[in-house]
């Protein structure tokens, strides 16, 4: 067809009028059809002159990057688009003259939303052997990224399994012998207080202070092969209806003595239009309790304001709720120090953490609470900003159709 409609332009002035708009229709058909092509095309497509001016984007583009559809034939592609790091991107690259492939940029989606992962693409135009501008391919890997980071984290839980037999036989049965017999001793210290009025006086209180120590880490040594052992065993839920607002004030006032103690203001934002889900309670308010309690230490071990009049200056916890894309959203937002760009990944990985003494497996448990509700669990966080987790849970099914059938 295009060699038809290049044939007819050549003797156009010869056409009949009958002809020539048949040759207009024909044209136009094609365009329509390339449009609608383009448009429904799941990938964001832009096209530039070689002057860089941004001459063709589809629908799926002008919906990544937020473009105006009247942008178009306009202005240079980077002062078309508002994302700062998009516009260095597109610059850099176009006027470079340079191939790029799968070049990776975050865009935030804010405090109570996900951030979104976009990957671009950038080749050059070529028409009859000559390069006449850029094409521009533009992916949503936002989902693909954190499936693989999830199957990441399932593969680590998973690689744990197989030790979990030997760490109880071989760890946790030893500890239970070695704290019964630390009780003996503590016994037999104290008939030497009674019995022996020649007892060295100094001695015994100094054997009870060591025993007290081996004590406590006795603790702390079972503690960490009962977490162990939750989170690589598969996990029984006891599945309720559970009003989550009523949860969450359930943690807020579980958190409290510790947040006024720091001086740490602690708020909730919640939508009351979200329906009862069917939840483990005890298992999601562990997993809730657990995110507050890392807000809380984060800003405690960085001094995070220091107190004035009885509150740290600024700091503050925000547990919000909120329906969305027929989903239960829960987010909890501090202003502490945040976290390195170069962590975020791995904050789930079991025994990785920054904690002095931290035994790395509270967000792993956090993370499996929550994959074990089909939900999903993510962090945004900007050093000196702060973080918040984002935690999607599913709706249940009779509630879903009807937010289905409100168009919600």
């Amino acid at each position: 067809m295009q060699h038809l409609i290049r044939k007819g332009l050549q003797k156009f002035e010869k056409l009949s009028p009958e002809t020539a708009r048949k040759l207009v229709e024909s044209a136009l058909f094609d365009i329509t059809l390339l449009k609608n092509v383009l448009d429904s095309i799941a990938q964001g497509i832009l096209v530039c002159d070689s002057k860089h001016n941004l001459i063709l984007s589809n629908i799926y583009a002008r919906h990544l990057i937020s473009i105006d559809d009247d942008e178009t034939g306009k202005k240079t592609v980077w002062h078309a688009v508002k994302s700062a790091e998009i516009k260095q991107f597109l610059r850099e690259t176009l006027e470079a003259c340079v191939d790029v492939e799968e070049r990776e940029i975050e865009l935030s989606g804010g405090a109570n939303s996900a951030e979104r992962l976009l990957s671009f693409d950038v080749h050059p135009l070529v028409s009859e052997g000559r390069i006449t501008g850029s094409v521009i391919l533009i992916a949503d890997i936002t989902l693909r990224r954190r499936k693989e980071a999830n199957i990441k984290r399932i593969e680590s839980l998973a690689s744990l399994t197989t030790l979990a037999a030997g760490v109880a036989h071989e760890i946790k049965n030893p500890l239970a012998a070695i704290s019964i017999h630390v009780q003996i001793l503590k016994k037999t210290a104290d008939k030497i207080r009674e019995c022996c009025e020649n007892a060295d006086k100094e001695c015994v209180p100094s054997l009870e202070t060591h025993l007290e120590v081996v004590s406590d880490e006795i603790k702390r040594l079972n503690k960490i092969v009962v977490d162990f052992l939750f989170a690589v065993r598969p996990m029984d839920l006891n599945l309720r209806q559970t009003n989550i607002n009523e949860l969450i004030q359930e943690v807020l006032r579980l958190e409290q003595t510790e947040t006024e103690a720091e001086g740490i203001e602690c708020d909730a934002a919640l939508d009351e239009n979200i329906p009862p889900l069917v939840i483990d309670k005890q298992r999601i308010q562990e997993a809730l309790v657990n995110l507050v309690k890392n807000a809380i230490e984060a800003m405690k071990e960085t001094g995070a304001g220091e107190k004035r009049s009885g509150t740290r200056q600024g700091s503050a916890i925000r547990l919000v709720s909120k329906l969305a894309a027929g989903r239960a959203l829960l987010s909890i937002t501090d202003n502490g120090p945040g976290i390195a760009p170069e962590d975020i990944s791995r904050i789930f990985e079991p025994y990785w953490t920054t904690k002095a003494g931290g035994s790395g497996l509270g967000l792993t448990l956090v993370f499996k609470v929550i994959q074990a509700h089909n939900g999903e669990i993510t962090v945004h966080s900007e050093p000196g900003e702060g973080t918040c987790f984002l935690i999607s849970l599913p709706l249940p099914q009779k509630d879903m159709r009807m937010i289905t059938a409100d168009g919600g």
